[in-house]
C-alpha cells in the first residue's frame, strides 16, 4: 500500500469525482504537498528543496495538458508563476547537481586535476547554499503564490469537462513529445544541439507526469508509456546536467585551459553516448500515431472508472459529467 507521502507527491485522478473536480483535486494535493516543503526545509533543506522543484515540474505539467481546455490567458498567468516559484529555487539545487554530474564520470587520468578542483569549487558553494533557514524562508516566499494559482486552476476548468477532451489532451502532448523527438536528430559528427537536447527532455518529462495521473489502472498500455517515458526522463536527466557541467567547466576560468579542454571533450563523449541511446528509446515509444496512443490510454481509464462506479461503461468514449 502507498503511503500517504507517496500518494500526495505525485499526481493523481480520483475516479468517484467528476473529471473536473478529479483533476482540480489533483492539483489541490500537489499545492498542499508543496506549501509544506518550508516546514520540512528547517530539517533537510536539500530534500525539501528537491520535492517542492519536483511538485511545480508536476503543476506545470499538468497546467500545460489543459492549456486548450482553460484557455490562453489563464494558462499563462498559472505558468508563469509556477515558472517563477521553480527559477527561484534553481540556485538551491545547481551546484549540487553538477557535483552530481562530476562524481559520475569516469575517472580518467588526463582529467583527474580538472574534476578535483572544480569538485572543491562545487563542494564549497554546496555548503554556502545548504543554509536552513534561509532555504526555509526562500521556500515559504515562493509557495505563497501556489494558492491563487490553485484557485485559478479550479476557475478555469469547464464544469462540463468530458472525458473526450483529456484525450485531446494527451493527443497534443504526445504531438509536441514526437515533434521534440524527431527534431533531435544528431549532425556528422554525432552530436545533438543542447537546445534541442532540453526541449526533448522538457516535453518527456511533461508526459511522463502528466501520465502519471492515468497510472492507478491496470492497463499495460498506461504502464508500459509511463515506465519507458519515466526511464528516458531520467536518462535525458543526466545529459542535462551533463550540459550544465559542460557550460561550467568552460565559464572556469581558474581551471588550466589543457585540463579544461580535457574535461570537456570527456563531458562531451558522455553527452553524445548517452543522448544517442535514449533519443533511440524515444523514437521506439512514441513511433505509434498520437491519437491512436491518446485513445488507447483514455479508453483504459474509462473502463477502470466504470467498474470503480459500478457500471458498465463498454464505450471507451465513456465521459465524466460535471455534478
Amino acid at each position: 500500500m502507498p503511503s500517504d507521502h507517496h500518494n500526495r507527491a505525485k499526481l493523481h485522478l480520483t475516479p468517484a469525482l467528476p473529471l473536473p473536480k478529479a483533476l482540480a483535486a489533483a492539483f489541490d494535493t500537489l499545492v498542499g504537498y508543496a506549501i509544506e516543503m518550508p516546514v520540512r526545509a528547517k530539517h533537510a533543506p536539500e530534500k525539501a528543496v528537491h520535492e517542492f522543484r519536483k511538485t511545480t515540474r508536476r503543476l506545470r505539467a499538468l497546467t500545460k495538458l489543459v492549456r486548450e481546455i482553460v484557455g490562453e490567458s489563464a494558462y499563462q498567468k498559472m505558468n508563469s508563476t509556477l515558472g517563477a516559484a521553480a527559477r527561484s529555487t534553481s540556485g538551491l539545487r545547481d551546484d549540487a547537481v553538477l557535483l552530481s554530474a562530476l562524481d559520475d564520470l569516469q575517472d580518467k587520468k588526463k582529467t583527474r586535476q580538472a574534476r578535483a578542483l572544480l569538485r572543491h569549487a562545487l563542494a564549497e558553494r554546496c555548503e554556502d547554499a545548504a543554509d536552513a533557514q534561509a532555504t526555509a524562508q526562500l521556500l515559504q516566499e515562493c509557495s505563497r503564490s501556489l494558492r491563487p494559482t490553485s484557485r485559478l486552476f479550479h476557475a478555469s476548468l469547464p464544469q462540463g469537462l468530458q472525458l473526450s477532451g483529456l484525450e485531446d489532451a494527451f493527443r497534443d502532448s504526445l504531438r509536441r513529445t514526437r515533434r521534440s523527438v524527431r527534431k533531435a536528430t544528431a549532425d556528422q559528427d554525432g552530436r545533438t544541439d543542447s537546445t534541442r537536447i532540453h526541449t526533448v527532455r522538457k516535453r518527456v518529462k511533461e508526459l511522463r507526469y502528466q501520465l502519471e495521473m492515468l497510472t492507478h489502472v491496470e492497463s499495460d498500455t498506461v504502464l508500459k508509456a509511463h515506465r519507458g517515458a519515466a526511464n528516458i526522463a531520467e536518462t535525458l536527466g543526466q545529459v542535462t546536467d551533463l550540459i550544465a557541467l559542460s557550460e561550467r567547466v568552460q565559464g572556469n576560468v581558474e581551471l588550466p585551459k589543457k585540463s579544461r579542454r580535457r574535461l570537456l571533450k570527456q563531458i562531451q563523449k558522455q553527452i553524445d553516448s548517452i543522448f544517442a541511446d535514449a533519443h533511440d528509446r524515444a523514437v521506439a515509444l512514441f513511433d505509434a500515431p498520437p491519437r491512436q496512443m491518446a485513445q488507447q490510454w483514455i479508453a483504459a481509464i474509462s473502463d477502470d472508472f466504470g467498474k470503480e462506479l459500478g457500471t458498465d461503461f463498454g464505450n471507451p468514449k465513456w465521459t465524466f459529467r460535471a455534478g
